[in-house]
């Protein structure tokens, strides 16, 4: 955050929620330009200015469980719905220790996209499934 100088006019530069801001003060006095970033700081303290903080984003649990109860418990077969809800207790575990561990949510989903792309890679690589295979479960049709 500051004052600077920028032809004859002082500007002044903020930040919040990691968004930077500038604007002209339209001012060729210094001490107004200090003034209105003062009244800047206290705006985006009382959150006056239209600058709103982003939310936090939901955990995934939270949507995992509307998915099990509005849809995977009402559309699936008996057994499709229990096979998610193994799938979901393990990602619900994994996401909650990267959360503890102080990890951001897509660094946790970038993990585990990269884990499951290297597993797939390795799978086509060594040849455990042939392409009519692979094309058939990427498909779900049996």
């Amino acid at each position: 955050m500051g004052v600077y100088k920028r032809g004859k006019y002082w500007w002044i530069n903020y930040s919040f929620a990691g968004q930077c801001f500038r604007e002209s003060t339209h001012t060729t006095s210094k001490k107004r330009a200090i003034q209105l970033l003062a009244k800047r700081q206290a705006a985006i303290f009382e959150e006056r200015f239209g600058i709103r903080q982003i939310q936090p984003s939901p955990f995934f649990a939270e949507y995992a469980d509307l998915y099990l109860k509005t849809y995977s418990k009402s559309n699936k077969k008996p057994s499709s719905h229990r096979r998610d809800l193994l799938s979901i207790s393990h990602l619900k575990a994994y996401f909650d220790r990267m959360r503890k561990r102080g990890k951001h949510y897509n660094v946790a989903l970038c993990a585990t996209a990269a884990r499951l792309l290297e597993r797939v890679y390795n799978i086509l690589s060594q040849g455990e499934i042939n392409e009519e295979e692979s094309q058939d479960q990427m498909t779900c049709s049996g």
